[in-house]
């Protein structure tokens, strides 16, 4: 029997399937109970922006806040959507996807923020993001649903997102909430990424679209 484990990586038909399930996903009606807000998304960003820590962190923040509300339009697709798809929220079995766990931070929210977070959490390489591995998971995902223009255009967005909550959600909970000197610069990482998607053109993220598929009929989620 192949054991069930948790990917260090995602590549090739993993990637496809992991798509296929987030789509479905996506496709749920959200229970009219869960949060229409993300659990450390920007509307949480305050709690940090006007602490009194002294932090450089705070501006680098509030600047990223501030690209993000200039870019987000509104009245974008909301989905229900898990949030939180990293290697660690994952079981496989061989080259079959098994699960995907933990939809602790599950809510009513921007379908195109939880394909943003895919691309943060597990599209990534030593350099920044994997544009081979984020081309194959959106087009597994185009099978199954076609994402409007408008989507296409933030996935970027998205993408820096999904990168400065997670930071944010790590210099929260180990500098505020949880203070934890020995993990002060967890934040770090995520920071970082957040600053090399910014600088990727808008048009890496398109390009992403640029090879036909066979989609099904565009499902419109609202």
């Amino acid at each position: 029997m192949i054991p069930t484990i948790v990917p260090a990586d995602l590549t090739g038909n993993l990637l496809v399937q992991l798509a296929e399930e987030m789509a479905r996903l996506h496709e749920i009606s959200a229970p009219s109970y869960l949060p229409k807000s993300f659990p450390y998304g920007r509307s949480y960003f305050p709690e940090v922006i006007n602490s009194i820590l002294g932090h450089a962190y705070i501006d680098w923040l509030s600047e990223k806040n501030s690209y993000l509300q200039q870019r987000i339009p509104q009245h974008l697709p909301m989905a229900l959507i898990h949030g939180d798809v990293f290697l660690d929220n994952m079981i496989v079995q061989g080259d079959q996807l098994i699960a995907i766990i933990d939809f602790e931070q599950a809510c009513h929210y921007y379908r195109g923020f939880d394909l943003g977070m895919v691309i943060v959490g597990v599209c990534r390489d030593r350099k920044g993001i994997s544009f081979e591995k984020a081309g194959r998971f959106i087009r597994g995902y185009q099978k199954e649903i076609t994402l409007q223009s408008i989507e296409r255009e933030t996935l970027k967005t998205f993408a820096v997102y999904a990168a400065v909550a997670t930071s944010f959600w790590h210099f929260r909970h180990h500098h505020l909430r949880r203070p934890e000197p020995r993990l002060y610069d967890k934040h770090v990482e995520m920071q970082t990424l957040a600053d090399i998607i910014s600088k990727y053109p808008d048009s890496r993220f398109t390009e992403l679209f640029a090879e036909k598929t066979t989609a099904a009929t565009s499902r419109e989620i609202t």
